[in-house]
């Protein structure tokens, strides 16, 4: 019998168990449901999913350019073990995600409906429009489409200003030459499973 139909036929007897016992059930029930961590292998820094989802090598997702080399379109590849494009820092201070890789270049979010800069955008949470939103590699400006918060705790990107907006991988993986990628999305957290939305930021090897 599968764990989890075991344990909500068991919850009837719970009554009757030691607090302790119940507490080690439920602990189990949860360290099931942590995230498959994949096996990075690129010595640079990343910003990947800390769940492997679906890699077929367990590289993992990588914020990374789309195509070979230099691009401003931005989606999810495999972490390629040599670096190169998938190479991004996250700077806590600027709140700014940026390549590096490629000189005084950051992520920004872009929107279908066009959105009044900085001062304006103030109440992002109001004007966001999620359908058509897209990430593209642009210069790096003192913009707020071009702020993002890590949240340390939950392990979410988010926009900043509008802590209901998360960074999310695209639900669907393709194959992208020996490796593969899947879209990087703006979404409502609330809507998203978490290995979706959970990411891991990981510095330059030493």
């Amino acid at each position: 019998m599968p764990f989890l139909t075991t344990l909500f036929l068991r919850l009837g007897t719970m009554s009757r168990a030691p607090f302790g016992a119940v507490v080690l059930l439920l602990s189990v029930a949860h360290l099931q449901s942590f995230a498959v961590p994949p096996d990075i292998k690129t010595l640079g820094p990343i910003i990947y999913l800390t769940d492997n989802l679906d890699e077929k090598d367990n590289l993992g997702y990588c914020i990374d350019t789309v195509g070979r080399g230099l691009s401003d379109r931005i989606h999810l590849h495999s972490c390629k073990p040599r670096g190169g494009d998938v190479e991004f820092t996250y700077d806590n201070k600027k709140q700014r995600i940026k390549s590096a890789t490629f000189d005084n270049l950051c992520v920004e979010l872009r929107t279908k409906r066009a959105i009044e800069d900085d001062a304006q955008t103030l109440k992002i949470e109001n004007k966001v429009e999620i359908t058509g939103s897209e990430f593209k590699l642009v210069r790096c400006r003192n913009k707020m489409m071009q702020r993002f918060t890590y949240n340390q705790f939950s392990n979410q990107i988010h926009l900043t200003g509008a802590d209901n907006f998360c960074l999310v991988a695209g639900s669907e993986s393709q194959t992208a030459g020996p490796f593969m990628s899947r879209s990087l999305e703006l979404a409502h957290c609330v809507n998203i499973r978490p290995e979706y939305k959970t990411w891991t930021i990981k510095k330059a090897a030493k």
